[in-house]
């Protein structure tokens, strides 16, 4: 659906998925705006933000494939950096 109204998909490397302050860079350098992950590796991504500098574009976060834990989210809405960032929880029953 992003291609079609002029947007790009971004194919991430498989050694830099499994390395959260990769992941994280890579996010800032492509200007990522839309994410889709599951709330375990995305918990990683928080932590990974807490030690860069840059800044991420991240505009909507989708989660899915696994529960989600509101309470996890508490450390990414303390930054105000990530209040802007619609965080969207598509796990459950299909």
């Amino acid at each position: 659906g992003a291609l079609l109204y002029g947007g790009r998909l971004v194919v991430v490397p498989q050694l830099t998925a499994r390395s959260p302050d990769d992941f994280y860079h890579l996010l800032c350098r492509e200007r990522v705006t839309v994410l889709n992950q599951t709330p375990s590796a995305f918990r990683q991504l928080i932590a990974a933000q807490a030690e860069a500098v840059e800044t991420h574009h991240l505009r909507t976060v989708i989660f899915g494939g696994e529960a989600l834990e509101p309470a996890a989210l508490k450390s990414w809405y303390r930054r105000e950096a990530n209040q802007a960032t619609s965080l969207i929880n598509m796990y459950g029953i299909t």
